[in-house]
Formats: C-alpha cells, structure tokens, sequence
C-alpha cells in the first residue's frame, strides 16, 4: 500500500468513470426526452 495507489489517477480507472458519466448523461437524457 503506497500513497501513490490513491494519489495517482489510473487509466483504466478514468475509463470507467468516463463511460459511467456517459451512461449517466444518457439516461437522463432519454428521462427528459420522455423515453422512458
């Protein structure tokens, strides 16, 4: 365990959260479309 494991951003990491967000986004998008 190293402060560097918290402090450093990892890829794959910004990765998930990029494509959560965009997910996110998505579905309120079609929620104030009134898709569903």
């Amino acid at each position: 365990w190293t402060p560097d494991y918290w402090l450093v951003p990892d890829s794959s990491a910004l990765d998930r959260w990029s494509l959560l967000l965009h997910e996110m986004a998505g579905y309120f998008v079609y929620k104030a479309a009134g898709y569903c």
